[in-house]
C-alpha cells in the first residue's frame, strides 16, 4: 500500500472526517496525497515528510483531510471545486479553499527551505 499524508485513523479521530466509510478513506486521501505531491511540486517527496516541522505535518495532514470530501463527491468537473469549497464542518462556502489550500503548501515549505 502507498504512504498516505493522513491515515484513515487520523482522518477519523482527530480531523473528526465522517462522510466516508473506513474502507473508502484509505483511496481519497492517498488521492488527496497525491494532489498535495503535485501542487508542491514533489518538493515533501524530495525532502521527506518526517523533515518538515511537527507544524508543517500538521498542515499537510489538515489539508490532505480537507480535500477528501471534494475528491469523493460524485459530481462533474465543473461543479465539483465548488462544491469542493463548502466545509462539512461549518457548512459555509468559502470560494478560495482550494487556492489558499495550494498557497498554504507552498509557503509552508518555503520556509522549510
Amino acid at each position: 500500500m502507498a504512504k498516505t499524508y493522513a491515515e484513515q485513523a487520523y482522518y477519523f479521530s482527530t480531523y473528526q472526517g465522517d462522510i466516508l466509510s473506513y474502507d473508502d478513506a484509505y483511496k481519497w486521501l492517498l488521492q488527496a496525497s497525491r494532489h498535495i505531491d503535485s501542487l508542491t511540486y514533489n518538493r515533501i517527496v524530495e525532502r521527506g515528510f518526517s523533515a518538515l516541522t511537527e507544524f508543517q505535518q500538521e498542515i499537510i495532514h489538515e489539508v490532505c483531510c480537507r480535500q477528501v470530501p471534494c475528491l469523493s463527491q460524485p459530481l462533474s468537473p465543473s461543479r465539483r471545486i465548488t462544491s469542493c469549497c463548502m466545509s462539512s464542518k461549518t457548512s459555509r462556502l468559502n470560494v478560495t479553499s482550494v487556492s489558499l489550500s495550494k498557497n498554504v503548501l507552498r509557503n509552508c515549505l518555503a520556509s522549510a527551505a
